[in-house]
């Protein structure tokens, strides 16, 4: 199995997520981030500790309504946002030989697999894995309830672009790719010792 992650590995919506979240920033009076390289270095999760890193008081605000507008000027925005450029080549590739992917994200269920599917690449993936609710369930107990699943069938090399899922896979063992911009080359170094 490769186990991709979805926004900012396959999906190139860095900007776009660091536009929203300087909008939100704007609304609720904090300073906004002068840079990306900012929301690079702080972006991390759980997104609850993100929020109070980027300045977000969560004693007056509800986190659940920040990430609700979040989620909602997210949706309006993505409309602009575009797969990382070797994204289908990449996924054409391992479809062909027969390796089974699938797509693990923070996204909400029903988004992420409407996402996947309008940029018409559903069809590689045997399985897209979204968090079901906003207030509940995490990405990383998602991810091992697969990887335990995964395990009894099989390898599983997790693909991603931050090192947020460095800790689940090391704890079970498993070897990772971890990728600074979606390129084949990229990836073809990072496969071949």
């Amino acid at each position: 199995y490769i186990m991709w992650d979805w926004n900012g590995t396959l999906l190139d919506d860095l900007q776009v997520n660091f536009e929203i979240l300087n909008i939100l920033l704007k609304r609720h009076n904090v300073p906004v981030f002068e840079n990306i390289e900012k929301y690079r270095n702080l972006f991390g999760f759980p997104i609850i500790n993100f929020y109070e890193k980027a300045g977000f008081d969560l004693l007056k605000e509800k986190y659940e309504d920040i990430a609700r507008e979040y989620s909602n000027l997210y949706d309006d925005m993505f409309a602009t946002v575009e797969l990382n450029p070797d994204t289908e080549s990449i996924l054409r590739f391992f479809f062909n030989e027969g390796v089974s992917q699938l797509i693990v994200s923070a996204s909400q269920q029903r988004l992420l697999t409407h996402q996947v599917t309008l940029h018409g690449i559903d069809h590689y993936f045997d399985e897209i894995i979204g968090i079901f609710d906003l207030d509940n369930t995490t990405v990383t107990n998602r991810g091992r309830e697969f990887i335990e699943r995964a395990e009894k069938e099989g390898n599983v090399v997790p693909c991603d672009d931050l090192p947020k899922s460095f800790v689940l896979t090391c704890e079970y063992g498993m070897d990772r790719i971890y990728l600074t911009s979606l390129s084949a080359a990229t990836l073809e170094k990072r496969l071949r010792p």
